[in-house]
C-alpha cells in the first residue's frame, strides 16, 4: 500500500492580515510550509477554498500523488 502525500489547509486572519497556511507532507515525511496572504476582504471559507486551490497547484507541480486532503471547511 502506498501512503499518500498529505495536504493541510487552514485559514488565519486578524485585524491586519488574512490568508491561509498550506502544509504539504511528502511520502518520506518531508514538510513543505507555505503562507498565502490576501489583500482583499473576504469570508473565512473563501480563504480556505483559495488556499485549497493554491495547494492543488503545488501538488500538481510536485506530482504529489496519491493525495489526502485535510481542511476544516
Amino acid at each position: 500500500m502506498i501512503l499518500p502525500w498529505k495536504l493541510y489547509v487552514d485559514e488565519s486572519s486578524n485585524i491586519n492580515i488574512s490568508g491561509v497556511m498550506i502544509v504539504l507532507i511528502s511520502l518520506k515525511e518531508h514538510v513543505f510550509e507555505y503562507e498565502v496572504h490576501f489583500e482583499f476582504p473576504t469570508m473565512n471559507n473563501v480563504f480556505d477554498y483559495k488556499g485549497f486551490i493554491t495547494g492543488l497547484y503545488l501538488v500538481e507541480a510536485l506530482n504529489a500523488y496519491p493525495l489526502q486532503v485535510h481542511s476544516d471547511s
